[in-house]
Protein backbone atom coordinates (compact mmCIF):
# COMPACT_ATOMS: atom_id res chain seq x y z
CA UNK A 1 0.00 0.00 0.00
CA UNK A 2 2.30 2.44 0.78
CA UNK A 3 4.78 1.55 -2.26
CA UNK A 4 1.75 2.18 -4.41
CA UNK A 5 1.03 5.25 -2.25
CA UNK A 6 4.28 6.34 -3.04
CA UNK A 7 4.76 6.12 -6.22
CA UNK A 8 1.56 8.17 -6.66
CA UNK A 9 2.57 10.83 -4.44
CA UNK A 10 5.62 11.20 -6.81
CA UNK A 11 4.72 11.18 -10.26
CA UNK A 12 1.29 13.34 -9.75
CA UNK A 13 3.72 16.11 -9.14
CA UNK A 14 5.97 15.08 -11.86
CA UNK A 15 3.07 15.25 -14.32
CA UNK A 16 1.73 18.59 -13.33
CA UNK A 17 5.16 20.37 -13.32
CA UNK A 18 5.37 18.56 -16.62
CA UNK A 19 2.73 19.83 -17.93
CA UNK A 20 3.44 23.28 -16.99
CA UNK A 21 7.20 23.22 -18.60
CA UNK A 22 5.95 21.95 -21.62
CA UNK A 23 3.29 24.65 -22.24
CA UNK A 24 6.13 26.95 -21.19
CA UNK A 25 8.31 25.39 -23.80
CA UNK A 26 5.13 25.95 -26.50
CA UNK A 27 4.99 29.18 -25.70
CA UNK A 28 8.88 30.23 -25.91
CA UNK A 29 8.89 28.21 -29.05
CA UNK A 30 5.93 30.28 -30.12
CA UNK A 31 7.50 34.11 -28.79
CA UNK A 32 11.12 33.09 -30.45
CA UNK A 33 10.97 31.19 -33.27
CA UNK A 34 7.26 32.28 -34.63
CA UNK A 35 5.60 28.42 -34.34
CA UNK A 36 1.60 29.33 -35.08
CA UNK A 37 -0.47 26.21 -33.55
CA UNK A 38 -3.69 26.86 -34.08
CA UNK A 39 -5.68 25.64 -31.31
CA UNK A 40 -9.77 26.26 -32.26
CA UNK A 41 -10.81 24.66 -29.07
CA UNK A 42 -9.78 27.50 -27.20
CA UNK A 43 -11.63 30.16 -29.09
CA UNK A 44 -14.00 30.02 -26.96
CA UNK A 45 -12.16 30.54 -23.55
CA UNK A 46 -10.31 33.54 -25.40
CA UNK A 47 -13.21 35.14 -26.22
CA UNK A 48 -14.69 35.05 -22.80
CA UNK A 49 -10.88 36.32 -21.51
CA UNK A 50 -11.32 39.39 -23.72
CA UNK A 51 -14.64 39.64 -22.20
CA UNK A 52 -13.76 39.79 -18.57
CA UNK A 53 -10.65 42.85 -20.06
CA UNK A 54 -7.89 40.75 -20.57
CA UNK A 55 -6.53 41.92 -24.05
CA UNK A 56 -2.82 40.85 -23.81
CA UNK A 57 -1.72 37.91 -21.34
CA UNK A 58 1.77 38.00 -22.85
CA UNK A 59 3.47 40.30 -19.87
CA UNK A 60 2.44 37.61 -17.39
CA UNK A 61 3.31 34.95 -18.91
CA UNK A 62 6.97 36.43 -19.46
CA UNK A 63 7.36 37.00 -16.12
CA UNK A 64 6.31 33.72 -15.03
CA UNK A 65 8.35 31.91 -17.54
CA UNK A 66 11.59 34.01 -16.76
CA UNK A 67 10.66 33.98 -12.72
CA UNK A 68 10.15 29.90 -13.72
CA UNK A 69 13.49 29.41 -15.46
CA UNK A 70 15.24 31.96 -13.14
CA UNK A 71 14.14 30.43 -9.33
CA UNK A 72 15.10 26.63 -10.88
CA UNK A 73 18.44 27.51 -12.25
CA UNK A 74 19.52 28.90 -8.86
CA UNK A 75 17.56 26.67 -6.61
CA UNK A 76 19.44 23.81 -8.48
CA UNK A 77 23.03 25.83 -8.39
CA UNK A 78 22.58 26.56 -4.87
CA UNK A 79 21.75 22.74 -4.20
CA UNK A 80 24.72 21.53 -5.95
CA UNK A 81 26.93 23.85 -4.24
CA UNK A 82 25.14 23.29 -0.95
CA UNK A 83 25.75 19.57 -1.26
CA UNK A 84 29.34 19.63 -2.40
CA UNK A 85 30.90 21.80 0.82
CA UNK A 86 28.77 19.55 2.79
CA UNK A 87 30.53 16.27 1.59
CA UNK A 88 33.77 18.55 1.76
CA UNK A 89 33.19 19.23 5.29
CA UNK A 90 32.46 15.70 6.32
CA UNK A 91 35.08 14.00 4.67
CA UNK A 92 37.45 16.31 6.76
CA UNK A 93 36.03 14.81 10.07
CA UNK A 94 36.16 10.97 9.00
CA UNK A 95 36.68 8.59 11.83
CA UNK A 96 38.70 6.08 10.31
CA UNK A 97 39.10 3.07 13.02
CA UNK A 98 34.48 3.66 13.26
CA UNK A 99 34.45 3.68 9.23
CA UNK A 100 36.58 0.86 8.73
CA UNK A 101 34.53 -1.46 12.06
CA UNK A 102 31.30 -0.65 9.73
CA UNK A 103 32.71 -1.41 6.70
CA UNK A 104 33.96 -4.69 7.74
CA UNK A 105 30.62 -5.24 9.39
CA UNK A 106 28.70 -4.08 6.51
CA UNK A 107 30.51 -4.59 3.36
CA UNK A 108 28.33 -4.20 0.43
CA UNK A 109 28.90 -0.58 1.15
CA UNK A 110 32.25 -0.04 1.45
CA UNK A 111 31.80 2.90 -1.16
CA UNK A 112 28.97 4.80 0.25
CA UNK A 113 29.26 4.65 4.07
CA UNK A 114 31.16 6.89 6.55
CA UNK A 115 31.36 7.64 10.54
CA UNK A 116 32.29 10.82 11.24
CA UNK A 117 32.98 12.32 14.33
CA UNK A 118 30.60 14.12 15.77
CA UNK A 119 29.30 14.04 19.73
CA UNK A 120 25.16 14.49 18.20
CA UNK A 121 23.43 11.37 16.97
CA UNK A 122 22.57 11.03 13.74
CA UNK A 123 21.97 9.25 10.88
CA UNK A 124 21.32 10.47 6.97
CA UNK A 125 21.56 9.98 3.53
CA UNK A 126 22.59 12.81 0.84
CA UNK A 127 24.27 13.43 -2.22
CA UNK A 128 21.80 13.80 -5.44
CA UNK A 129 23.87 12.00 -8.23
CA UNK A 130 25.88 9.41 -5.49
CA UNK A 131 24.15 8.54 -2.88
CA UNK A 132 26.03 8.49 0.98
CA UNK A 133 25.26 6.78 4.23
CA UNK A 134 26.53 9.57 7.17
CA UNK A 135 26.45 7.93 10.41
CA UNK A 136 28.01 9.85 13.46
CA UNK A 137 30.22 8.25 16.31
CA UNK A 138 27.69 9.95 18.55
CA UNK A 139 25.35 7.47 17.00
CA UNK A 140 27.37 4.49 17.48
CA UNK A 141 27.83 5.47 21.39
CA UNK A 142 23.79 5.99 21.83
CA UNK A 143 22.81 2.65 19.95
CA UNK A 144 23.37 -0.81 20.79
CA UNK A 145 24.25 -3.39 17.62
CA UNK A 146 21.03 -4.40 16.62
CA UNK A 147 19.89 -0.81 16.86
CA UNK A 148 22.29 0.42 14.72
CA UNK A 149 22.00 -2.24 12.01
CA UNK A 150 18.55 -1.78 12.03
CA UNK A 151 19.62 2.17 11.00
CA UNK A 152 21.67 1.16 8.92
CA UNK A 153 19.32 -0.96 6.79
CA UNK A 154 16.47 2.28 6.78
CA UNK A 155 19.49 4.42 5.01
CA UNK A 156 20.62 1.81 2.65
CA UNK A 157 17.23 1.48 1.84
CA UNK A 158 17.02 5.70 0.74
CA UNK A 159 20.40 4.78 -0.86
CA UNK A 160 20.00 2.23 -3.05
CA UNK A 161 16.23 4.33 -3.75
CA UNK A 162 17.72 7.39 -4.59
CA UNK A 163 15.84 9.47 -2.12
CA UNK A 164 17.47 12.38 -2.06
CA UNK A 165 17.57 13.12 -5.66
CA UNK A 166 13.83 12.33 -5.45
CA UNK A 167 12.70 14.61 -1.83
CA UNK A 168 15.00 17.32 -3.59
CA UNK A 169 12.94 16.78 -7.16
CA UNK A 170 9.67 17.49 -5.50
CA UNK A 171 10.77 20.40 -3.41
CA UNK A 172 11.77 22.22 -6.24
CA UNK A 173 9.14 21.34 -8.41
CA UNK A 174 6.64 22.58 -5.14
CA UNK A 175 9.33 25.41 -4.37
CA UNK A 176 9.11 26.76 -7.83
CA UNK A 177 5.21 25.88 -8.78
CA UNK A 178 4.21 27.65 -5.47
CA UNK A 179 0.58 29.21 -6.85
CA UNK A 180 -0.10 25.21 -6.75
CA UNK A 181 -0.54 24.22 -3.46
CA UNK A 182 -1.19 20.56 -3.67
CA UNK A 183 2.40 20.17 -5.12
CA UNK A 184 3.73 20.90 -1.49
CA UNK A 185 1.06 18.82 -0.18
CA UNK A 186 2.58 15.27 -2.28
CA UNK A 187 6.41 16.54 -1.89
CA UNK A 188 5.61 16.75 2.53
CA UNK A 189 3.65 13.15 2.34
CA UNK A 190 6.09 12.06 -0.25
CA UNK A 191 8.92 12.10 2.85
CA UNK A 192 6.55 10.58 5.21
CA UNK A 193 5.53 7.31 2.52
CA UNK A 194 9.70 7.10 1.90
CA UNK A 195 10.66 6.78 5.47
CA UNK A 196 7.44 4.51 6.24
CA UNK A 197 9.15 2.21 3.38
CA UNK A 198 12.91 2.45 4.66
CA UNK A 199 11.37 1.37 8.41
CA UNK A 200 9.98 -1.31 6.75
CA UNK A 201 12.92 -2.54 4.63
CA UNK A 202 14.90 -2.18 8.25
CA UNK A 203 12.22 -4.17 10.07
CA UNK A 204 11.62 -7.12 7.60
CA UNK A 205 15.83 -7.50 7.71
CA UNK A 206 15.96 -7.10 11.18
CA UNK A 207 13.27 -9.89 11.39
CA UNK A 208 11.38 -7.77 13.90
CA UNK A 209 10.01 -3.83 14.97
CA UNK A 210 11.98 -3.56 17.98
CA UNK A 211 15.30 -2.74 17.53
CA UNK A 212 13.87 0.15 15.07
CA UNK A 213 11.37 1.37 17.49
CA UNK A 214 14.61 1.07 20.27
CA UNK A 215 16.77 3.55 17.83
CA UNK A 216 13.58 5.73 17.00
CA UNK A 217 12.85 6.14 20.42
CA UNK A 218 16.56 7.02 21.60
CA UNK A 219 16.82 9.94 18.60
CA UNK A 220 13.43 11.42 19.58
CA UNK A 221 15.31 12.25 23.51
CA UNK A 222 17.77 13.73 21.61
CA UNK A 223 18.51 17.44 20.25
CA UNK A 224 17.39 17.76 16.47
CA UNK A 225 20.23 17.85 14.09
CA UNK A 226 21.01 21.55 13.35
CA UNK A 227 19.31 22.75 9.43
CA UNK A 228 21.20 22.30 6.87
CA UNK A 229 20.81 24.03 3.12
CA UNK A 230 21.80 20.16 1.32
CA UNK A 231 19.41 17.82 -0.24
CA UNK A 232 19.23 14.78 2.23
CA UNK A 233 17.36 11.89 3.97
CA UNK A 234 17.58 11.40 8.05
CA UNK A 235 16.61 9.14 9.97
CA UNK A 236 14.59 10.67 12.93
CA UNK A 237 13.38 13.87 11.01
CA UNK A 238 9.88 13.79 9.49
CA UNK A 239 6.62 11.47 10.12
CA UNK A 240 7.55 10.51 13.08
CA UNK A 241 3.44 10.08 13.70
CA UNK A 242 2.81 7.82 11.06
CA UNK A 243 5.92 6.09 11.17
CA UNK A 244 5.23 5.06 15.22
CA UNK A 245 2.08 3.65 14.55
CA UNK A 246 3.38 2.00 11.82
CA UNK A 247 6.31 -0.01 13.85
CA UNK A 248 3.63 -0.79 16.29
CA UNK A 249 0.67 -1.75 13.91
CA UNK A 250 2.59 -2.78 10.04
CA UNK A 251 -0.16 -3.92 8.61
CA UNK A 252 -1.78 -1.25 9.31
CA UNK A 253 -4.15 1.35 6.99
CA UNK A 254 -3.59 4.82 8.43
CA UNK A 255 -2.14 7.30 6.10
CA UNK A 256 -3.11 10.71 5.66
CA UNK A 257 -5.85 11.92 3.10
CA UNK A 258 -5.96 13.96 0.38
CA UNK A 259 -7.05 17.94 1.16
CA UNK A 260 -9.91 18.54 -0.90
CA UNK A 261 -9.24 22.42 -0.11
CA UNK A 262 -5.92 21.97 -1.44
CA UNK A 263 -7.14 20.10 -4.59
CA UNK A 264 -9.48 22.35 -5.24
CA UNK A 265 -7.60 25.45 -5.63
CA UNK A 266 -5.31 23.62 -7.09
CA UNK A 267 -7.03 22.48 -10.25
CA UNK A 268 -9.10 25.88 -11.06
CA UNK A 269 -5.22 27.27 -10.92
CA UNK A 270 -4.54 24.60 -13.48
CA UNK A 271 -6.89 25.15 -15.74
CA UNK A 272 -6.41 28.45 -15.92
CA UNK A 273 -2.44 28.40 -16.28
CA UNK A 274 -3.44 26.18 -19.09
CA UNK A 275 -5.67 28.12 -21.00
CA UNK A 276 -3.77 30.95 -20.69
CA UNK A 277 -0.41 30.24 -21.77
CA UNK A 278 -2.89 27.65 -24.85
CA UNK A 279 -4.41 31.25 -25.66
CA UNK A 280 -1.01 32.84 -26.24
CA UNK A 281 -0.20 30.30 -29.06
CA UNK A 282 -3.56 31.19 -30.82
Amino acid sequence: MWKNRSKLLFATPLMIALLVWVQMGLYVAHETLGWALGFNIFDLCSHLLRAMGFDSVTPVLNALVIYTFIVSLWLVGKQMYAARQAWRKLQGRVHQPLTALLHAKFSDDKESLIVVSAKQPFALTLGLLRPRIVLSSGLLDLLDTGELEAVYYHERHHRRHRDPLKTFTLQLVSTVMWYIPILAWCSHHYKIAREILADHEAMTVMGSPESLGSALLKLLKKPAAPAVDFAYVSFADVSIHYRIHHIIDPDSTVSPRVPLKLAVISLPVMLALSTVFFLSLL
